[in-house]
């Protein structure tokens, strides 16, 4: 009862100062009082209830409304009930540095992500054509879903804050999170951003990553390509790094042969080679099926048959990674381990020489080809005229052990339209 009449009172006094505002002092001398006696009394004993604070905090935003002398003082009589330590005050966020990029957040263990997506976001027009995609989450008809590109853009170009201010209505998806970085990364005018959306909702082998966990830097790109494109409904990233495979069985002791098409977004090869050529050259060398591990020619009844097995590339995508396999486990220990061996890679590569169009014009044209056969040389031919010739762009570096170490990456800046 005392506090719905001390509320009626309040609310009385708020709409008397409203019609018929008093001297500028009157205010100053009320304000101690409200938050002394009733909201913040000095022996804690708060005399306002669930009616009178409401009607409270009514009346100190009327008074302040228009008049700043009160405002000061209010702020003077808050100041002294937050104690603020210096370690818990944060540091302003910098402003875009003149190198004109936007900086990522490590969470703790993210500099796999971060590396990642620093690549992803100097391929020419691959920004582009992510922020360009809908909202897979839109409906047709809906007007007021508008495309998740734009809006992203509009926020990231305001630079309110560093971090990635909490849950989007538009999903939690990897497009959407591939979308929120790029557009930050594009217009955030601010020293770095703080991909904490993606951290919260990426997952890695069905499971939430751990930014305090380090994951592999290649299994990410494999995965984030993968749930990005299914979101999509249609090739997005893959667009840009898919390639084809042509793996070859060749019978030695029938005429058959059997192949087989594979989609890959990178080459990977072992460091043991100790060069990009040699490990190419071992890529395509094929290896022997005989004895236990000879072919079984289905075409024959199933008949065990020696042969030689290999892999071509069938087609090159507009941007080629290389996977050098420096990390393997070891079963007996129970640990990871990580190969430091010496391996050089030129600044240009051409792959003419290991494509599957190469092979085939190595072994020659021959008369009894049937129609099947002409066709498959014909695609062939048209794969040979593929631009094959790539120039080094960017690469990410693990520093460190298996078991711990950072990730982080060197890029060149392309012109418009290089792809690499």
């Amino acid at each position: 009862e005392e506090d719905a009449l001390l509320a009626g009172h309040l609310r009385l006094l708020a709409a008397a100062w409203q019609a018929d505002p008093p001297d500028p002092s009157a205010g100053e001398r009320l304000l101690p009082q409200l938050i002394g006696a009733f909201l913040m009394p000095a022996d804690s004993h708060c005399r306002a209830g669930p009616l009178s604070r409401p009607a409270i905090y009514d009346l100190l935003l009327q008074l302040c409304a228009s008049n700043c002398r009160c405002l000061r003082a209010l702020s003077l009589a808050l100041r002294p009930l937050h104690r603020i330590h210096g370690w818990e005050v944060p540091a302003p966020p910098e402003p875009r540095g003149q190198c004109g990029l936007v900086g990522l957040k490590n969470g703790g263990a993210t500099c796999y992500m971060n590396s990642v997506l620093q690549q992803l976001f100097m391929v020419p027009g691959l920004a582009a054509a992510v922020l360009s995609t809908p909202d897979p989450t839109a409906t047709a008809g809906d007007e007021q879903n508008t495309a998740t590109a734009a809006t992203t853009v509009a926020t990231a170009a305001s630079g309110s804050s560093v971090d990635g201010g909490g849950s989007s209505e538009s999903g939690d998806g990897a497009l959407y999170q591939l979308q929120l970085v790029l557009a930050h990364l594009l217009e955030l005018q601010q020293q770095y951003y703080v991909p904490d959306q993606l951290w919260a909702n990426f997952s890695l082998w069905g499971e939430k990553v751990n930014p305090r966990e380090q994951q592999d830097a290649f299994a990410f790109f494999q995965a984030l390509i993968d749930q990005t494109d299914e979101q999509a409904k249609r090739p997005l990233l893959s667009a840009f790094f898919r390639g084809r495979f042509k793996h070859l069985i060749e019978s030695e002791q029938c005429e058959h042969r059997c192949e087989l098409e594979e989609d890959f977004y990178g080459l990977h090869l072992p460091v043991q080679s100790g060069s990009l050529e040699a490990a190419l050259h071992a890529f395509v060398r094929g290896e022997t099926m005989q004895a236990d591990n000879a072919y079984s020619c289905e075409r024959c009844g199933n008949r065990k048959v020696t042969a030689l097995r290999r892999t071509r590339i069938a087609s090159l995508p507009p941007v080629l990674c290389f996977h050098l396999k420096r990390f393997d486990y070891d079963w007996l220990r129970g640990q990871p381990l990580k190969s430091d061996l010496y391996f050089s890679f030129p600044r240009r590569v051409e792959l003419g020489p290991f494509m599957a169009s190469a092979a085939g014009a190595s072994s020659g044209d021959s008369a009894s080809d049937g129609p099947q056969q002409q066709q498959q040389k014909e695609q062939e031919m048209q794969e040979q005229q593929q631009p094959s010739n790539y120039n080094l762009v960017g690469v990410v570096i693990h520093s460190g052990k298996a078991s711990a170490g950072h990730y982080y990456s060197l890029v060149r800046e392309r012109r418009p339209g290089e792809l690499g």
